[in-house]
């Protein structure tokens, strides 16, 4: 079950305590300057695999990614992940690196009403994803 907090309480409190991954929904000079964006990283490796392997081989490559970053990072910009076509949940691939190996996100959506939302209502890659079904902390 996912937990939401302001951003005025993490900056009191810190990440202690805090279900895993702690998801950033607000947007902040501080936060994106130090973030490492994934989506070229993800498409190097992606390029030299079948369309149709793709869904499929996406965990073992955000996990692979992941593992050569620092400790504690915070990631951005793997939009690369919400293609359609690769029928995968994002966040739940995210928790599940988190595991392995620990990091925060920048979400490049919106959060509203317990959900984080990924692009605009009427396009194909037009995702919600309710918190109650993930072990996370998002931060607004």
């Amino acid at each position: 079950m996912g937990k939401r907090i302001s951003k005025y309480e993490y900056q009191l409190n810190g990440p202690d305590g805090l279900m895993k991954p702690i998801i950033f929904c607000y947007t902040d000079e501080n936060l994106e300057k130090n973030a490492i964006a994934l989506n070229i990283l993800i498409a190097e490796k992606l390029v030299n695999i079948k369309p149709a392997r793709r869904s499929f081989k996406l965990p073992g490559i955000i996990d692979s990614i992941i593992a050569s970053l620092p400790d504690n990072c915070l990631v951005k910009d793997f939009d690369v992940l919400f293609n359609p076509e690769y029928q995968i949940d994002v966040l739940q691939v995210l928790v599940a690196s988190c595991k392995k190996k620990n990091f925060s996100i920048r979400w490049p959506g919106t959060y509203n009403d317990g959900k984080l939302m990924y692009a605009e209502t009427g396009y194909s890659d037009f995702k919600t994803f309710d918190l109650d079904k993930y072990d996370v902390t998002c931060v607004v």
